[in-house]
């Protein structure tokens, strides 16, 4: 946590030598995401992600962001609702409808870095053709806001822990590749 506290004032530096700052960015969010798997019991687990991360390139628009995080938040949110689908024709409710998700398909979150800022979207995997919203964003260069800036992410990705952690005994244990084989 204290890193994503910190970053704010290793972003300034770059900001300041003109040096690219999203790929520090991403990595501080990465190794937290990574921490968050461990803490949560399911990083050797096999499981769809709930959350996707996009680091813009220096001088790179914001539409071709954007189209990457669209297209990466559309394709995990088709995978869970591809996992959750019930064989057709569903199975009635209590209230009478048809249920077509052996549970209600989860939100998907996604994280744009672009520069010093970062954005926060989500899109309802339940709903097909939906498209991400916005949520919130965060800007690294503000120096008054470092404490909040490591919160947000913090707070965010232990939300989408705490969701992955309640299918977590559903999850299937990761196989081991075939030359790590202890017998050859």
């Amino acid at each position: 946590m204290l890193s994503l506290i910190t970053l704010g004032g290793r972003v300034r530096s770059l900001l300041e030598c003109r040096k690219p700052q999203e790929q520090v960015i991403k990595k501080e969010i990465e190794n937290y995401i990574k921490w968050s798997e461990r803490d949560g019991g399911y990083a050797s687990k096999r499981f769809i992600p709930l959350l996707c991360l996009i680091a813009g390139h220096p001088r790179q628009d914001l539409p071709t962001i954007s189209k990457a995080i669209t297209d990466q938040m559309e394709f995990l949110a088709l995978k869970h609702r591809q996992a959750l689908a019930l064989p057709p024709p569903g199975r009635p409710s209590e209230n009478g409808e048809v249920e077509m998700f052996s549970r209600p398909p989860p939100v998907v979150y996604g994280i744009i870095i672009a520069q010093c800022v970062t954005v926060f979207l989500t899109l309802d995997s339940g709903k097909p053709g939906a498209k991400p919203k916005t949520i919130a964003h965060f800007d690294f260069s503000d120096k008054n806001m470092d404490v909040w800036n490591g919160f947000a992410v913090a707070i965010l990705v232990c939300m989408v822990r705490n969701q992955l952690m309640a299918s977590r005994d559903e999850m299937e244990m990761e196989t081991e590749e075939a030359d790590s084989d202890p017998d050859l």
